[in-house]
């Protein structure tokens, strides 16, 4: 069977070898680790499952959904599709009443009738729905219906509310600023433990809860720009020093 060094995969698989690395920790794209050499190297299995990611990524499905998608025998690939097929077909049905009320308000214009307002108060509700529908779209990708009310229904004062978004902007911050070490280094690791605080904070200490949010920001791409407050590459830095984080305070345990 053919084998591929890692650049040379990334070369004839038209990705980066960044984007492998990440598949890599994710446990999506697994190379094999030659005994001899202890280099890793692609087969062509692995070309064939890079090119199932690459396709349902491109569908809309977040890395979770398609790792659980390609791991899982019981995952039905069908229902998935049918449920991204029903996201996909309301996205166009906005998108038609937003073409319509645009036609109908560029005809109305430089007639002897006038512009009728109501055309763009229409239009405008139809954008603002739209933002408001995928806004949700996205968190359902993550958070069941349960959760996403669990949310809604805290009792928050405003000023917590206000503090706990200080303190990511200001722990993302101090992401930015070692964004070119390891996610093992030390001074990374003392951010991740900040980071585990945050995320408690958040879940409460719901398992569930945690999970679907790992989840969410383990896919930063899906994320939508107006929510992101770094870019991918910080996010999947920040992740893969969390999930290290996790796994030695695990393995202390564990040992102690």
């Amino acid at each position: 069977m053919q084998t591929y060094q890692v650049q040379e995969f990334a070369a004839r698989a038209g990705v980066t070898v960044r984007t492998l690395r990440y598949y890599d920790q994710m446990g999506l794209l697994t190379p094999v680790r030659d005994d001899h050499s202890n280099h890793r190297h692609y087969q062509d299995d692995d070309l064939l499952r890079l090119q199932q990611i690459l396709t349902l990524k491109a569908l809309g499905f977040s890395l979770a959904e398609i790792k659980n998608l390609l791991d899982s025998p019981s995952y039905d690939i069908r229902r998935a599709l049918r449920a991204q097929q029903a996201v996909i077909d309301a996205q166009i049905e906005r998108l038609q009443r937003a073409a319509q009320a645009l036609e109908e308000t560029l005809a109305l214009i430089g007639t002897t009738q006038g512009l009728d307002w109501t055309h763009v108060t229409t239009l405008i509700r139809i954008v603002s729905a739209k933002g408001k529908d995928d806004k949700d779209e996205w968190l359902r990708r993550y958070f069941s219906d349960e959760q996403l009310e669990q949310l809604s229904a805290r009792a928050v004062p405003p000023e917590t509310i206000r503090a706990g978004e200080q303190a990511w902007m200001d722990l993302i911050a101090a992401f930015r600023a070692v964004r070119d070490r390891a996610p093992g280094d030390p001074a990374v690791q003392a951010l991740a433990a900040q980071m585990a605080g945050l995320i408690a904070q958040f879940t409460g200490g719901d398992p569930a809860l945690r999970a679907s949010l790992e989840a969410m920001y383990a896919d930063p791409e899906q994320i939508p720009a107006h929510y992101r407050l770094a870019d991918a590459d910080l996010y999947r830095l920040m992740d893969a020093a969390f999930r290290i984080y996790e796994q030695t305070n695990q393995d202390g345990s564990a040992a102690s």
